[in-house]
């Protein structure tokens, strides 16, 4: 069982992700912690491949955490601009992100 120490939220945030050889995509997060994210994508990620995830707050903050791949999977809408989920485990804990994502949960 995979049991998660931090709380998640059901936030869509616009996130930048740079790989290793200096590829950049764009996508959205759906489900965000202080450990993790998961993001629709438009691009496959490979598992275990080293990321740094920019995440883009309404207020205009901006969090770039290092992580890695754990999880890649069809999204629901195979033909849609998102078709991949490409799951992230921030490589450590990232302090004060969890203020950060109630303040976007409560503008929905």
């Amino acid at each position: 069982m995979n049991e998660r120490s931090a709380e998640r939220h059901a936030v869509w945030v616009p996130v930048q992700v740079s790989g290793e050889s200096g590829e950049v995509t764009l996508g959205v997060s759906d489900d965000v912690s202080e450990g993790g994210v998961q993001i629709v994508s438009p691009v496959v990620r490979e598992v275990g491949s080293k990321v740094d995830v920019a995440l883009h707050f309404p207020d205009g903050t901006k969090r770039t955490v290092t992580g890695e791949v754990v999880r890649v999977e069809p999204n629901e809408d195979p033909d849609g601009l998102f078709p991949h989920r490409v799951a992230v485990a921030f490589a450590e804990r990232v302090e004060g992100l969890e203020s950060l994502l109630v303040e976007v949960e409560s503008l929905t």
